[in-house]
């Protein structure tokens, strides 16, 4: 076989054929010709992973594949970076898209503006709590309280989030990044300042409606940053191997301070 079929189906067809070839020892071969860490190469995994879990025996195939599978080409592209920056945290969307998201926030309003029917659904939503979007800054702001407002994520609303889920976590890259996370082959963690511009944000609308309202306090029970498809776009990434270094680095900046 010089390529892999795309569907379990497809790939039991072609063991068909193989079992129906006859042999005077009673022997049968297959042998999967591809490149490793090539895009055939992974939908290998996939094909043999499918058969496996069918109860087919495919251990013949599976030599030494984990060093050749899709997460361990993760690792060498955040290696390979990390390499370039000397040993700094690379951003997810360097990663992921090719380029660094100096706000991820805009990108994700972008996604979902791009998008005629997403747009219809949010002014209808919107309109149906009392928020009329007649604006592009009426836009952004009702996309914001969606992203960060769990409570307003009810019945057709929830839509929105299928384009980012799709972008970032569903995507080829998005996959086989979660699967070198869960193999403890790399990690991440959020960029506390590009988050806290968001918080930023949800502070002075809170403030603007004390403000207006002439409440001396003023609390929002309802703010969550939650969505793994909004949160991933913060992360900042490292192979599992320089946790040391992360930990010892946090400990220093937390107590720099303290000496001065």
């Amino acid at each position: 076989m010089t390529d892999v079929p795309k569907s379990p189906l497809r790939f039991y067809q072609r063991l068909g054929r193989l079992i129906r070839m006859s042999s005077p020892r009673g022997i049968k071969y297959l042998v999967v010709s591809l490149t490793p860490k090539t895009v055939e190469y992974w939908d290998l995994e996939y094909a043999l992973w499918y058969l496996y879990m069918e109860g087919v025996d495919v251990s013949y195939v599976i030599v030494n594949i984990s060093e050749k599978a899709p997460s361990a080409r993760v690792l060498d592209i955040v290696n390979g970076f990390t390499q370039i920056y000397k040993g700094v945290s690379i951003p997810y969307t360097l990663l992921a898209f090719g380029q660094e998201l100096s706000n991820p926030l805009n990108h994700i309003f972008n996604v979902i503006k791009s998008r005629k029917d997403l747009v219809t659904i949010i002014q209808e939503n919107m309109k149906n709590w009392g928020f009329q979007v007649e604006s592009e800054e009426d836009l952004d702001t009702a996309i914001f309280y969606i992203l960060t407002f769990h409570m307003l994520r009810l019945g057709s609303i929830k839509k929105i989030f299928e384009p980012i889920d799709n972008a970032v976590n569903k995507s080829r890259f998005g996959k086989e990044f979660s699967k070198a996370v869960r193999e403890g082959k790399i990690f991440y963690i959020y960029d506390v300042e590009m988050l806290s511009n968001i918080i930023g944000c949800n502070l002075q609308s809170l403030c603007q409606a004390c403000i207006d309202s002439g409440e001396r306090i003023c609390y929002d029970e309802f703010f969550r940053i939650d969505r793994k498809a909004v949160l991933r776009l913060f992360a900042r990434v490292f192979p599992y191997n320089s946790i040391g270094y992360i930990i010892e680095l946090k400990y220093f900046i937390i107590r720099k301070p303290k000496h001065g």
